[in-house]
């Protein structure tokens, strides 16, 4: 659907401008991810409506978001498989909630993982040196050490899921 959806925008946009566009395949990808985020938020923010938590949602996305921006992370091959992933975690975020202790050790634990892994994945999706990788971790750590003085909860779930998207569960 959002695959179709964003090869008919690329052509539509083709057409219009054939001489000063990319090709249809690089639009396509990038409308793809596009549309994928955005339907993703406003499906999120929608059911955090109806569920009496619209500003948690709206912390849970940019938490998630902000650090996936500079920690990477795994990709979906499937457009629909992101979204429903993507929108199922931004829904379920601010209906769970932990204890002090329990959110210590999670923050622990991503900052772990973030010091580890980050960034992952991201060769592909960016067109910067390797030289600069080493920003991208310095700033994946620092937002997540930043969470000790505040230790919220929704952030800290959020940037627990996205730290798990780092670690590379496939066998080599």
């Amino acid at each position: 659907m959002i695959e179709a959806l964003s090869n008919r925008l690329a052509l539509k946009m083709k057409q219009v401008n054939p001489e000063q566009t990319t090709s249809v395949e690089v639009m396509s990808f990038a409308l793809q991810g596009l549309l994928q985020n955005t339907l993703a938020i406003i499906t999120a923010f929608i059911v955090g409506v109806f569920l009496g938590k619209p500003w948690e949602t709206v912390i849970a996305v940019i938490s998630f978001m902000g650090l996936r921006f500079v920690s990477g992370g795994h990709h979906f091959n499937s457009a629909l498989l992101c979204f429903l992933s993507s929108a199922g975690i931004f829904i379920v975020i601010p209906l769970l909630n932990f204890d002090d202790m329990t959110l210590m050790v999670l923050n622990c634990i991503s900052l772990i993982i973030v010091c580890i892994f980050a960034p992952s994945d991201i060769r592909e999706h960016i067109r910067l040196p390797e030289k600069y990788f080493l920003l991208f971790k310095l700033a994946s750590v620092l937002l997540v050490a930043i969470n000790f003085m505040f230790l919220s909860s929704i952030v800290t779930i959020a940037f627990t899921i996205q730290a798990v998207t780092l670690v590379p569960f496939t066998r080599r």
